[in-house]
């Protein structure tokens, strides 16, 4: 039996700060789609994410950003969506 692997598009329409953002918001968002990818491939994709759903809104929930880097802040973002999604 081949090990087929999942496939998932995840479509991330807008992130909203409550807070200033003195970051650049490119190397945020490319460092945690990167983070989100890594963290798939490894701990897989949710569940509960199998079928095609489309989730208008979903908290992060509340956390210290880590703003020494944007870089940083991206991984940060993506390990908390990750698992607010797993939580769904």
């Amino acid at each position: 039996m081949k090990n087929e692997k999942q496939s998932i598009e995840v479509n991330i329409g807008e992130l909203i700060f409550n807070g200033p953002m003195n970051q650049d918001h490119y190397v945020v968002t490319e460092a945690m789609q990167a983070e989100l990818g890594r963290l798939m491939e490894e701990r897989g994709i949710p569940a509960n994410l199998t079928d095609s759903i489309d989730i208008a809104e979903l908290s992060g929930g509340a956390f210290k950003m880590n703003f020494s880097s944007g870089a940083r802040l991206g991984i940060q973002i993506a390990g908390s969506i990750y698992k607010s999604l797993r939580g769904r």
